[in-house]
C-alpha cells in the first residue's frame, strides 16, 4: 500500500498487516492487551504483529490475537538495522505506537510503513502521518483508553478491557509444587505482598509490608508470601526480616510465573507497579497503594474493579516528589498499617474468605 492509497484504508480492509508497539516497561505492555484484543476483533483476517522489550516479551508471547511478537534488543546501532531490516521485510500496511519514543518513530518511518499512527507533543511527531493528541499526564482517564484511543483511529474497539496474560499448565505446576513446598493448603488464606515500586511510583515503607504480614499471620492465620522482581531481592528479604518469621520469600519468578503465583492469591497489597497491572489481568483481589503525584493517578493506573480498594494520600501534590520542594514527602506513610489492613480485610469478605469467627 503507498501513501497515495491512505485515503482508501477502510474499516472493510480485511486484510491488513498491522505493527503494534509498546516497548516500554512491563505494566504498560500488560494494560496495551486491550488494544491487541479490539485489533483482533475489528480485523479478524488481518495479520498482527507486536514490537516489545526483550524482557516484558512474556507478557504477549502466547497470546491468541497476535499473530508475531517481534523483540527490540536494545543497544548499538547494529541492533537498530538489524530490527529495521525485520520491520521492512514483514511489508506493515500499519504502525500504531502507542507510546511513543524517537527510535520507534524513526524505525517506522524508515521501515516505510504507509500509515504511522502515534501521539503528538513530540518533536518527532512529523514522522508520523496520522496523530493524536493525548496528554497523558493528566491522568483524566485509564491507560487503557489511552492506548485504546489510539487503535479507534482505524475504527478498533472492544468492550472487554481487561488485560490479558496467557499462562502455561507448565507454569500453574511450577507454582502448584511450590506452594505445596511451603506448607500452602486447599482453604488456606494466601495473601501476597508486593513491596516493590519500579522507579516511576513512590512505595509504601519496608516496615509496614513486615508488620502487616505479622497482622495477616496472627488475626487470620494467612499464609503471606513476598513477591519481588528483578533488583528487588534485597527489599524482599529486608521485608522478611521485618515480619518475624511470619512470611514467606517468593522464589524468583519469571513473568507468566509471577502471574499464575498472584493469581493463586486470595489477596494482594501492592503498591504502584507491574505486578499490580499482572493481579488485574488474571484477576486477583487487590489493596492497592498510590502515592498522589498526577502522573501516578489511579485514574490512569488503578484497577478499583472486581471489588479491589484503591488507597491514596489525600493531599495536594506538586509536580516534583522531592523533600526539598514538598511539604508532604511523608506522603505514603499517611497510609497507615491498620487502614490497609481494614481494607484487605473488606476485599476477602467481598469474596468470601475471612474466617467464620472474624467480626468487624
Amino acid at each position: 500500500m503507498g501513501d497515495s492509497e491512505l485515503k482508501n484504508l477502510k474499516l472493510n480492509n480485511e486484510n491488513l498487516r498491522i505493527l503494534l508497539v509498546r516497548n516500554d516497561k512491563i505494566g504498560d505492555l500488560v494494560l496495551a492487551t486491550p488494544a491487541i484484543r479490539a485489533l483482533r476483533e475489528t480485523y479478524p483476517k488481518s495479520y498482527i504483529a507486536m514490537l516489545v522489550n526483550d524482557y516484558a516479551r512474556d507478557v504477549v508471547v502466547g497470546n491468541p490475537d497476535i499473530d508475531e511478537v517481534i523483540v527490540e534488543h536494545k543497544g548499538e546501532l547494529n541492533e537498530f538495522l538489524k530490527l529495521l531490516k525485520e520491520v521492512k521485510g514483514r511489508r506493515f500496511d500499519v504502525a500504531i505506537i502507542l507510546f511513543p519514543f524517537f527510535r520507534t518513530a524513526l524505525l517506522a518511518l524508515l521501515g516505510r510503513i504507509p500509515l504511522r499512527i502515534s501521539t503528538g507533543f513530540k518533536f518527532y511527531q512529523f514522522f508520523f502521518n496520522r496523530l493524536i493528541y493525548l496528554r497523558r499526564s493528566k491522568g483524566v482517564k485509564h491507560e487503557i483508553d489511552y492506548n485504546l484511543d489510539l487503535v479507534r483511529l482505524i475504527g478498533a474497539d472492544t468492550i472487554n478491557k481487561k488485560p490479558c496474560i496467557p499462562v502455561s499448565g507448565e507454569d500453574e505446576e511450577y507454582v502448584d509444587r511450590f506452594l505445596k513446598g511451603i506448607g500452602v493448603k486447599n482453604g488456606d488464606i494466601l495473601i501476597g505482598l508486593n513491596p516493590g515500586s519500579g522507579f516511576s511510583a513512590r512505595k509504601w515503607r519496608e516496615e509496614y509490608f513486615g508488620e502487616l504480614a505479622v497482622i495477616f499471620k496472627q488475626r487470620l492465620g494467612a499464609k503471606v508470601l513476598i513477591l519481588w522482581g528483578p533488583d528487588e531481592r534485597e527489599l524482599a528479604e529486608k521485608v522478611l526480616k521485618l515480619s518475624n518469621g511470619t512470611a514467606e520469600l517468593a522464589f524468583e519468578t519469571k513473568i507468566k510465573q509471577l502471574a499464575s503465583l498472584i493469581k493463586r492469591c486470595n489477596l494482594i497489597v501492592t503498591n504502584n507497579t507491574g505486578p499490580m497491572h499482572i493481579a488485574a489481568a488474571v484477576g486477583a483481589p487487590m489493596v492497592e497503594l498510590f502515592d498522589p503525584k498526577w502522573a501516578c493517578s489511579p485514574v490512569r493506573w488503578g484497577h478499583p474493579e472486581n471489588g479491589n480498594i484503591i488507597l491514596k494520600p489525600d493531599i495536594d501534590c506538586t509536580k516534583k516528589c522531592n523533600s526539598e520542594e514538598c511539604g508532604h514527602f511523608d506522603c505514603m506513610d499517611r497510609i497507615t498499617v491498620e487502614m490497609v489492613f481494614a481494607a484487605s480485610k473488606n476485599v476477602l469478605a467481598g469474596k468470601g474468605k475471612l474466617p467464620k469467627n472474624l467480626g468487624f
